[in-house]
């Protein structure tokens, strides 16, 4: 990750060797130790992971009732953040943090057939608190992968298509696509 200081950059693969865990590695490619994502059974994996600004690591875990908050040594600080037993959205796919500390959730449909209220962007605080949520225009599969531009009020996002999307989270309003094609 580019978003620690030299000296302290790591890599993250998640489902690594066919596992649900996440295996860390030097930037330089050895292995370090596997992260338990806690994730019992089935087919779907760990999908994203995004640093904290105190270095923390959120890991996405798809059609499962939250992600999961790590030290940035691989330590469990949070295994249901953000869970919202009275809102069911589990197609946690992406997630990116703010200079405050909160976080974005994007979320992936399973398929075309989610409509964009149905994979919302979550933002929560930085102890899984909700705090909003963004119904953005999307493509066939939601808010599968995003990235918060520094101004802290531009999302870019895909939705598993050939379009880079924008969406101003300040203004609440969707802007001219970044890339096509």
């Amino acid at each position: 990750s580019d978003d620690l200081p030299p000296g302290t950059r790591f890599l993250l693969v998640g489902k690594d060797n066919g596992s649900m865990n996440i295996r860390r590695y030097t930037s330089t490619g050895t292995y370090l130790d596997t992260w338990s994502t806690q994730q019992p059974g089935g087919p779907y994996p760990n999908t994203g992971q995004c640093f904290a600004p105190n270095g923390d690591v959120l890991a996405t875990r798809f059609a499962y009732t939250s992600p999961i908050l790590f030290s940035r040594h691989g330590a469990v600080r949070n295994p249901a953040f953000g869970s919202i037993p009275t809102l069911f959205f589990n197609y946690h796919e992406s997630c990116v943090f703010d200079g405050a500390g909160n976080v974005y959730v994007g979320q992936a449909g399973f398929n075309s057939s989610n409509t964009d209220a149905q994979v919302p962007v979550l933002k929560f605080n930085p102890s899984g608190v909700l705090l909003d949520s963004f119904v953005l225009p999307t493509g066939t599969r939601g808010t599968d992968w995003i990235e918060l531009a520094g101004d802290q009020c531009t999302l870019l996002y895909t939705s598993e298509d050939t379009s880079v999307r924008r969406y101003n989270l300040c203004t609440r309003t969707a802007l001219p696509p970044f890339a096509t094609g």
